[in-house]
């Protein structure tokens, strides 16, 4: 019985019932019941009860590889040159040490490294030299890493060696898996491996050695790794106790791949140990990862959004970077401008709450304050939590809030204070006020750059009838002749800008003109955000130039680089403007003479892409590239795109077969290939084809009498004429212009000659290349009539030389076969 149900019953006395698939895992049965039990998988302790000392001892011996696996995992892939890699240091880094300290600690007393050891049995002396004689063995020192377990449960590791581990690691300052991965692999792995193994030796050694001991019975934790099968004795009656434990997850912070969901896990669980778990998540606000950020957010937010004894012991954890607080108040506000924009945000969550309880005038005027403590130079989306706040609090005292932001919108202020107050404002105000009003508008005659483009938007929320004056001011800064970020002011006029404006139309137009300079300029992203701009306000017939500026700069820059960026945003684009213009075409085209082959194969990819068949604007291009291009590589690239825009492979275009043929008569070798193999799929069967095929038949160099022969096959008509020409081929001195007369003679129509035709493949059955016999022997197995029987002759006729080649081997068995089955 592969399922069944499971009763799980919580201290509480709650019971949930679920069902479980016996094969799969512990954890993967935690992960499926969390949610019911309100309870994360990582903090589970589940328990079978009533287990007898039979049952117990089987479940020991039988759980015990997945314990030992369990804590083996971060080491399973670390390889012998990980190891060696870190021996051969001198001197090893300084983060790296107090890991391979503590590892000798711990395994230091184990017989397979057989290091010395002092009165209380702890290895001695810890030094870099001792640790290199730990790794000398690698076998045994992987070995007794994953031992360990076993070595704790037969007591060979005493308390004093863990003790002085855990004292060598609270001393190190860099004691985590993803600190250490900077320095070394096998450094983080240890890392990791030392964190599991003293999770097992405080948390699950006591337990195991309890259950070990003679005439043990009662209950067994279940182990993670185990499949459930393993404890269920009654398929009809599978009981569990449930125990929630915050310790797993103190364990899992430290760990790379577990720190996430320790981080969800105290959003639920954390209100049962506030005081830790706050710690912990205001360092993890404070995190290097913005993944690892957002989580310790969301649980803050999730558990404590409305505990305001919770807020103290939050806010003792996170950074001040102004004078000392003397107030939660000047504490809440303090931490709304400092750190990461996640600690800011966790400072907003209580901030409601505490301005509802002071004096909301002067909880205003000290925001305003704080506002402007902070460094001209913090980013708007760090500013954005404290102008929030300010927008909180001006509900109590709108009047307050925007005496207080009119002040610092000023002139006499310096610029960064000016844009900072305007979008407070923006947030604040929720009518026209005039002071804000006649401020900003004045502002806007002498600001510039960055800060003209926040007080032009903020002028355009605040006050919709200067809707004028600010769309004025940021054209203006568009047309700005210096190094500006362009970005910031076309991101400002797709905000701002209203439904055919001919202004903003007019402006964003010219400035898409010269997207090929401007891209240079700028970069791609201003070039593509004026182009989204322009299709939102302006009519469709206003926007075609300015797409194929666009369409050309970026094949330009794909021609010139091949970059990936650049080809996405071509063919995005390109399926709004259907058929791609000459011009586009043409610099991408120009990417076909590149010296770098990678970026040829790039732009003639995308080529293909944008050309639909029988697009005579593509085939053009390809035909001016051909005739007036000066390198080889590039026509070639240019004659292989052909048969790609040709409507249909025999419909004939005269002037691409025209072109073809004037190309097989060309000295070089390369471009006489490229246009043999292309015309076999432009061209339409004729005596002036098939003569220009021909003749190359007769050239010294093998890759074109190759490209003739398949050119032969596909376009003479004249069946005796191709099968003489393809005997002859058989007879070529290359190799593989032999195969490939071989493999054509057998799909020609040859009535009549089919003797003929084994006589000449049976012949090659001796040839000095062992892929041409390999072929001729597979050859022969298709022959039919009288000719069957020849090709069984020659198949079975012993050879003066023993044929020893396996593929050579294999094709006369499996032709031999096909001949014997017909028969």
């Amino acid at each position: 019985m592969d399922a069944l149900t499971v009763t799980v019953r919580k201290l509480t006395g709650e019971t949930a019932e679920c069902q479980a698939n016996l094969s799969s895992s512990v954890d993967a049965f935690k992960h499926k019941i969390a949610e019911k039990v309100c309870v994360p998988a990582i903090c589970q302790r589940l328990t079978v009860h009533d287990v007898d000392e039979t049952f117990a001892a089987v479940l020991l011996e039988q759980t015990m590889p997945y314990l030992l696996q369990r804590i083996a995992k971060p080491i399973e892939d670390v390889s012998r040159s990980d190891v060696a890699e870190v021996k051969a240091f001198m001197n090893p880094p300084r983060m790296m040490l107090p890991c391979l300290h503590v590892v000798l600690l711990l395994i230091g007393s184990s017989k397979l490294i057989g290091a010395k050891r002092d009165s209380d049995g702890v290895p001695t002396p810890i030094s870099w030299d001792q640790c290199k004689f730990m790794m000398r063995d690698v076998k045994s020192f992987l070995t007794a890493l994953q031992n360990w377990p076993t070595e704790v449960l037969n007591g060979n590791v005493s308390e004093s060696q863990v003790r002085r581990a855990e004292e060598l690691i609270e001393q190190s300052q860099h004691f985590e898996p993803r600190d250490l991965a900077r320095v070394s692999l096998l450094a983080s792995r240890l890392c990791e491996w030392v964190l599991g193994a003293l999770k097992f030796y405080r948390m699950d050694a006591p337990r195991l050695t309890q259950q070990r001991a003679p005439g043990a019975s009662g209950s067994m934790e279940l182990e993670n790794l185990a499949p459930l099968s393993v404890y269920c004795q009654d398929t009809s009656d599978f009981q569990l106790s449930l125990v929630a434990d915050l310790e797993p997850v103190w364990y899992a912070l430290k760990e790379r791949q577990k720190e996430v969901m320790a981080i969800q896990a105290l959003g639920v669980m954390g209100s049962k140990c506030p005081e830790r778990a706050l710690r912990e998540l205001a360092a993890k606000l404070m995190a290097d990862g913005q993944t690892v950020r957002e989580a310790a957010l969301r649980a803050i937010q999730n558990a404590w959004a409305a505990d305001v004894e919770a807020l103290s012991l939050l806010l003792d954890a996170l950074p001040m970077p102004h004078q000392q607080p003397s107030s939660n108040e000047d504490r809440i506000i303090q931490a709304l401008n400092a750190g990461s924009s996640e600690t800011r945000s966790a400072a907003l969550v209580h901030f409601g709450s505490m301005q509802e309880c002071g004096d909301t005038s002067h909880v205003i005027n000290r925001v305003v304050e704080a506002m402007f403590q902070a460094d001209e130079w913090d980013p708007p989306l760090s500013q954005a939590c404290i102008i929030d706040a300010l927008a909180i609090a001006s509900k109590q005292d709108y009047h307050a809030a925007i005496s207080g932001i009119a002040k610092h919108l000023q002139s006499s202020r310096p610029w960064w204070m000016n844009a900072r107050a305007a979008a407070a404002a923006a947030k604040v105000a929720h009518q026209e006020e005039e002071t804000i009003t006649s401020a900003m508008r004045e502002l806007l005659q002498y600001l510039d750059g960055e800060h003209l483009v926040v007080v032009a938007v903020a002028l355009s929320q605040v006050s919709p009838s200067s809707y004028t004056q600010a769309v004025e001011a940021l054209c203006q800064e568009m047309r700005r002749n210096r190094h500006i970020n362009r970005l910031e002011t076309v991101n400002a006029l797709a905000v701002v800008a209203r439904d055919s404006d001919q202004c903003v139309i007019h402006e964003l137009s010219a400035y898409l003109l010269h997207a090929k300079r401007v891209m240079e300029k700028d970069g791609t992203p201003p070039v593509m955000a004026a182009l989204q701009a322009l299709k939102r306000i302006a009519e469709p017939n206003q926007i075609e130039q300015a797409r194929i500026g666009v369409l050309t700069a970026l094949a330009t820059k794909a021609a010139a680089t091949g970059g990936k960026e650049y080809i996405q945003k071509l063919l995005t684009l390109a399926k709004e403007q259907g058929a791609p213009s000459q011009a586009v075409l043409a610099a991408l085209a120009s990417g076909f003479r590149n010296h770098n082959g990678s970026i040829r194969e790039a732009c003639k990819a995308v080529f293909g892409k944008l050309c639909q068949r029988g697009d005579e604007t593509a085939i053009g291009v390809l035909l001016g590239t051909i005739r007036d291009d000066v390198y080889a590589w590039s026509r070639c690239a240019a004659i292989d795109m052909l048969p790609k825009v040709i409507d249909d492979p025999r419909a004939e275009v005269a002037e691409v077969t025209a072109c073809l043929l004037e190309l097989c008569r060309e000295a070089d070798v390369g471009i006489k290939s490229a246009a043999l193999c292309a015309l076999r799929h432009c061209a339409s069967p004729a005596e002036t084809t098939s003569a220009v095929l021909r003749s190359c038949l007769q050239d010294t160099d093998e890759s074109v009498r190759l490209a003739a022969l398949k050119g032969l096959a596909a376009l003479e008509q004249k069946q005796d004429l191709l099968i003489d020409l393809l005997l002859q081929g058989a007879k070529d001195e290359a190799s593989f212009v032999t195969m490939t007369a071989v493999e054509l003679l057998v799909k020609v129509q040859c009535s009549g000659r089919e003797e003929e035709i084994c006589q000449r493949i049976a012949g090659l059955l001796q040839h000095g290349n062992s892929q041409v016999r390999e072929a001729a022997a597979s050859a022969l197995g298709n022959m039919s009539g009288d000719a069957r029987i020849h090709a069984l002759s020659a198949l079975k006729q012993k050879s003066t030389w023993a044929e020893t080649d396996k593929a050579v081997l294999k094709a006369r068995d499996a032709s031999l076969q096909l001949l014997s089955q017909d028969g």
